[in-house]
């Protein structure tokens, strides 16, 4: 009996241990991902975007690119006009991804977004609010208004006067960097 309970004991541990545990799951966000577009849409009622819905930059970059690390640690690097650099933690916790910023001297850039659809080796897409420029409705509701302006300066000068920033939906879609 002492034989029979040995050996269904030395079965057990044997069959458990050869159980198809392949490591750990790196989560598909792990890796370095590059900003292909941007879509800004919904912007509040009677508003108008200051310039296409659809630009090919928002902090005037020539490029956009971020890593994640298996340590839910971060790099992002915006590229451009102007160049911006964060680190961090990070967090994605069913659909919600935050980013935690190391660097307290970055003020701006977004760091809560909603993950649209599934990440995967075809790309990720983000989705934030953020400020972008408006007409508010009465320069909108006025049909001569935008068309004073003839030059970028003349119309840069416009909207200091009577654009503002509003929330909008960001929706940014991100390439894998391979």
């Amino acid at each position: 009996m002492k034989k029979l309970l040995y050996v269904s004991l030395a079965l057990t541990l044997f069959l458990t241990s050869c159980s198809s545990d392949d490591g750990p799951t790196i989560d598909p966000i792990v890796g370095q991902w590059i900003l292909d577009r941007i879509t800004i849409t919904d912007p509040p009622a009677g508003y108008q975007f200051a310039v296409s819905t659809t630009p090919t930059s928002v902090y005037g970059e020539d490029s956009y690119e971020i890593e994640f690390f298996e340590d839910n640690t971060y790099e992002r690097i915006i590229r451009g006009t102007n160049r911006f650099e964060d680190d961090g933690t990070w967090t994605l916790d069913g659909d919600e991804l935050d980013l935690d910023q190391d660097n307290a001297n970055i003020q701006g850039l977004p760091v809560t977004f909603t993950v649209d659809g599934e990440i995967n080796e075809r790309g990720m897409t983000l989705i934030t609010q953020d400020l972008w420029f408006m007409w508010p409705p009465d320069i909108v509701d006025d049909p001569v208004a935008l068309d004073t302006a003839d030059t970028q300066e003349e119309l840069n000068a416009l909207f200091a006067e009577h654009g503002e920033l509003q929330m909008a939906t960001f929706t940014l879609d991100f390439e894998v960097d391979n």
